[in-house]
């Protein structure tokens, strides 16, 4: 009360609450209303931020502070270009809880947090990291190392590898390990590859696999529509920055909500007729 009389405004007073019960901070101030009277109101403009304890800015070691988006290195100011840009703000949906920044902060890591929203509105759980130059990105899991296989390549004779999506050797030879989301067991391509003769006993097939580089290119590749609008919005999706895993996923619902839609249209026109 000394202060408010003395100078006219408080330091700044954390908790106060609003009408719908939301918590605020801000400074007291004297002032007047329309007929002159001496009143009391709330000064934002002069609201010191709260400080995060215990963390420093990556990149230049201030403070960290609470910001109306998040959180932000207490040494930015908007006046000056080349003030610290370092902040937090809300990632994919998501407003990190202090707990997860200062984990972040201190390790260079958070544990899985969920919540998280894709573009196209999918939920996905993810860890965040920070980078050497103070970026924040999504930890996702490396991808397994190709794992070496019994099953030999048509093409060259070498061991084929296991790797994420497919079997695949050196000389460029590679099929789906998934099909139609089942996974290809290494025991059904070992059938499908050097069994093939048995079951046709084909003097073409034969002839074909012995001399497969010269053959290639009198085939002709027949690519569903489907598979192909899907393979197309994976790589898109890819060189905007998705996960492969993401991108797969979504460039799936993205097609079969398309036919969905196409079908939905077919059945109105049935039954306006």
């Amino acid at each position: 009360m000394k202060e408010l009389l003395t100078n006219g405004r408080t330091g700044t007073i954390r908790g106060f609450t609003s009408k719908n019960k939301k918590k605020f901070d801000a400074c007291l101030m004297l002032g007047e209303d329309e007929n002159g009277k001496k009143v009391l109101k709330f000064d934002f403009e002069h609201v010191e931020a709260k400080k995060v304890k215990d963390v420093k800015c990556p990149l230049c070691q201030g403070d960290i502070v609470q910001t109306p988006f998040g959180y932000g290195c207490a040494n930015y100011d908007r006046n000056k270009e080349d003030s610290c840009r370092f902040s937090i703000g809300k990632i994919a949906g998501v407003k990190l809880k202090e707990t997860q920044v200062k984990a972040l902060l201190l390790t260079g890591k958070t544990e899985i947090i969920t919540g998280f929203k894709s573009k196209n509105g999918k939920k996905f759980d993810a860890p965040l990291k920070l980078t050497e130059d103070g970026r924040i990105e999504f930890d996702f899991p490396e991808r397994p190392k190709p794992e070496e296989t019994k099953v030999k390549c048509p093409k060259c004779g070498a061991l084929l590898k296991k790797s994420q999506w497919y079997y695949e050797c050196d000389c460029g030879f590679r099929v789906n390990r998934y099909i139609a989301k089942v996974e290809l067991a290494e025991e059904v391509l070992e059938e499908l590859l050097n069994k093939h003769y048995t079951y046709t006993d084909s003097d073409v097939a034969k002839r074909i696999l012995s001399n497969l580089d010269n053959e290639l290119s009198n085939f002709k590749k027949i690519v569903p529509k489907d598979y192909e609008k899907i393979t197309t919005l994976i790589q898109e999706l890819k060189a905007k920055g998705y996960h492969q895993d993401e991108a797969s996923l979504m460039a799936f619902e993205q097609v079969h909500a398309q036919e969905r839609m196409k079908d939905y249209g077919k059945t109105n026109r049935i039954f306006r007729i």
